[in-house]
C-alpha cells in the first residue's frame, strides 16, 4: 500500500486547505480564481503601474 508523501510542511498545509475548500463546497476552478485576482504582480510583469 503506497501512501503520499509530503515536500514539505508548506505541501502538507496545502492539500489540508485544498480538502476544506473541497468539504466547503468551493471548487477547483473557484480556488483558482481566487487566486489569481488576489495575488500581487510579479516583477518585470505587464501589469506594473506606469512611470
Amino acid at each position: 500500500m503506497s501512501r503520499t508523501q509530503y515536500h514539505s510542511p508548506l505541501d502538507e498545509e496545502w492539500v489540508e486547505l485544498m480538502k476544506t475548500a473541497k468539504e466547503a463546497g468551493i471548487t477547483k476552478e473557484e480556488v483558482q480564481q481566487f487566486l489569481q485576482q488576489n495575488s500581487a504582480p510579479r516583477r518585470g510583469s505587464r501589469e506594473t503601474t506606469a512611470r
